[in-house]
């Protein structure tokens, strides 16, 4: 709203006039024609966006100060002695300048994007005086002047490039949320130093909903927080701290523990995607490129774009350049924050997920019992759960807006808050129907033991008598010759699993250390090969924490279905002695067909990971890959499967399977490969 309409005026005045200002504003150009300068005494037009920091102005940019007192010149159609007379005017013209012109209540340019969404680029000042940059997508029918209609919020923040701009699926809210688009401090057009997953940032967040969102005019109170990969791991660490008004959450593509589940996976270091990723954090033109992103998108001038990137402080990435326990104190708690949690939560997860990786669905076993919670989980790799589009709206449409569906039941006390999908195809999403359950893992599991026995077979008894099998390990090997054990178990009708595998390897070596990778598959009667799941463990790190660790009721006894290694205290091993590794097989649903075949290797680690993608498919499907820095000496690895040393794998059976397509849809059917 312009100055002469809150005071009353009939006309545009015009007015110079020198203040004294305190606080944090946002600059606006009300209505079309009119004409609003700020320059400095020095007569330099000054950027529009400024915030008070102690005596100081700040213009435009953190390194750009001016003292406080400025002259501020308005051009309308009026005089300065008809603005000056007016008596509203004459009795504050601070109180008309700071409430009128420069409140945050009033809106900045908005621009019409090429799809004729309204953008709004502006920013919200933190406790700490660091500005945040925000790009707010608006509805197509968003009026700013119409107060009488008030919008809830849903809020994405981030690092990356498309973080600079409106939020990526803006459409999908059907015009009816305004979104609100956060570039995390140091990256894009915010200020302040970078720190992924830091506290500060949470922090920001939390102040972004409450200092800034819901104080805009057009707020209804309600804030949802939405998310996926990185716009999810900060969305949750942002719900952990409880924002007043935040309603709902909807997060996926997430990980409960970054050493465990991603960055040292049985303490054996993934040099593929993680240090791939945090590369990014270098780049010239800032964190994966979002300072030139923020730079187009605000058309910066020269100028203040230099000084945008003299601002920033080097970035170095990790976790290479970081010890395991540095990295698991700097990012473990994602499982920790979990229990903080309040606000009514959906999240998904993929089983396969090739970036943020298969630990996320771990997390729902976290939260509280005592909120709205929900989760679907499905086979897929990381852009999997985005699929999921109209329960995501579902979720907020309830929480938010108050509006049900068929899906959504009744939330706050649903029984069956958990979704297990099957055969979902990659390429479209498409879906089977789900198995509904009333909690993760599943209750209904048949938790069934099967050992390995002779001739490379899975049975469901422990051998009666002594057995081995060996596999040699030659450090420089490529993936295709690299040895290996395999025990195979034949399904002679439809059998699903869907959860948790834990496999208990009683073996030796004939060096003092070695790694221990374990693949899950599925072997079609042709002979083709689909890899599910893995699991690994650095020998020397066997050692595990059973406070911890995560077990089960079957009849009776509490049983290991998660075991979780502390990977601090290294115990190599007596060369020729057999010990017992727990080998934690992250969580996967699947379906293993009529005449199909469960394959359980056991091997050193690839250099390349056979999961979720058959090696040959990765460029085609253009995604990240975990790999693995394994550098043991060559040995030879005893397998036990003796009564004394039987070494088994548990299985999550469910008791039904799930309705299925007659084949196997397209799109799925192509993660298979031939048989080496």
């Amino acid at each position: 709203m312009s100055a002469y309409r809150q005071s009353g005026c009939k006309q545009p005045p015009n007015v110079t006039a020198q203040v004294e200002l305190a606080g944090s504003f946002r600059y606006i150009d009300p209505k079309p024609g009119i004409q609003i300068t700020i320059s400095s005494r020095s007569g330099a037009s000054l950027d529009p966006a400024y915030r008070i920091s102690g005596t100081h102005l700040q213009f435009g940019h953190p390194t750009e100060r001016i003292r406080s007192e400025q002259e501020i010149a308005m051009r309308y159609n009026a005089s300065p002695r008809q603005f000056l007379l007016h008596p509203v005017v004459r009795v504050s013209v601070h109180l008309s300048i700071l409430l009128c012109l420069l409140s945050p209540s009033s809106f900045a340019a908005i621009e019409t994007d090429k799809d004729g969404n309204l953008v709004e680029y502006t920013y919200a000042t933190m406790s700490d005086g660091v500005r945040i940059a925000l790009a707010v997508g608006y509805p197509k029918d968003f009026d700013p002047e119409d107060r009488t209609r008030q919008w809830p919020a849903v809020i994405e923040m981030s690092g990356y490039q498309s973080a600079t701009g409106l939020v990526p699926g803006h459409e999908y809210y059907g015009g009816l949320y305004i979104t609100v688009n956060a570039s995390l401090r140091g990256t894009g057009a915010s200020e302040g130093s970078f720190g992924l997953f830091s506290d500060r940032s949470s922090q920001d967040g939390h102040e972004i909903i409450e200092n800034w969102i819901v104080k805009q005019p057009w707020s209804n109170q309600r804030v949802g927080i939405s998310g996926h990969s990185w716009t999810g791991l900060t969305g949750w660490r942002v719900a952990a701290t409880n924002p007043p008004h935040l309603s709902a959450i909807v997060v996926s593509g997430l990980f409960d523990d970054a050493r465990r589940g991603l960055a040292q996976i049985g303490g054996i270091p993934n040099v593929g995607h993680p240090v791939k990723w945090t590369g990014n954090f270098g780049n010239t033109g800032g964190v994966f490129n979002s300072d030139d992103a923020a730079i187009a998108n605000r058309k910066l001038s020269e100028a203040d774009a230099q000084r945008l990137k003299a601002s920033r402080k080097p970035q170095k990435p990790f976790p290479r350049t970081e010890s395991g326990a540095a990295v698991e104190a700097r990012l473990k708690t994602f499982r920790e924050l979990a229990g903080q949690i309040r606000a009514p939560i959906f999240m998904l997860h993929g089983y396969q997920d090739e970036q943020t990786g298969p630990s996320g669905a771990w997390l729902f076993d976290q939260l509280p019992d005592d909120i709205p919670k929900r989760m679907v989980i499905s086979n897929g790799h990381h852009g999997m759960p985005i699929r999921f589009i109209p329960r995501r709206r579902a979720w907020f449409d309830y929480w938010v807006l108050g509006r049900q569906s068929d899906w959504i039941g009744d939330a706050a006390k649903s029984s069956s808050p958990v979704e297990a999908f099957f055969e979902v195809e990659n390429r479209h999403g498409k879906k089977n129907a789900p198995i509904v359950s009333s909690d993760f893992p599943l209750p209904e599991t048949e938790w069934t033991r099967y050992y390995l026995s002779q001739e490379n077979t899975l049975s469901a008894s422990p051998a009666d008598g002594p057995g081995a099998d060996t596999y040699n390990v030659v450090s420089d090997a490529s993936d295709a010759e690299i040895d290996r054990v395999e025990y195979r178990l034949s399904f002679e009708e439809p059998t699903a699993i869907c959860g948790p595998i834990a496999v208990t390897l009683w073996a030796g070596c004939t060096v003092a250390d070695t790694d221990l990778f374990v693949v899950l598959s599925d072997i079609a009667p042709d002979g083709r090969v689909r890899a599910l799941q893995r699991g690994m463990l650095r020998a020397s790190l066997r050692a595990i924490d059973e406070q911890q660790s995560r077990r089960v009721d079957i009849d009776g006894e509490q049983v290991l279905v998660r075991p979780w290694h502390s990977l601090d205290k290294p115990e190599p091993l007596e060369p020729g002695k057999a010990y017992r590794f727990e080998i934690e097989v992250p969580p996967v649903g699947h379906v293993f067909r009529d005449g199909h075949q469960l394959s359980l290797s056991i091997s050193r680690p690839p250099a390349s990971d056979p999961v979720p993608y058959p090696v040959g498919q990765k460029k085609e499907f253009k995604t990240g890959s975990y790999r693995y820095e394994s550098k043991h000496p060559d040995s030879t690895v005893t397998v036990h499967r003796s009564q004394e040393s039987p070494s088994s794998i548990l299985l999550p059976l469910l008791p039904e399977v799930p309705a299925l397509t007659e084949e196997i849809p397209a799109t799925t059917d192509r993660m298979w490969t031939k048989a080496e």
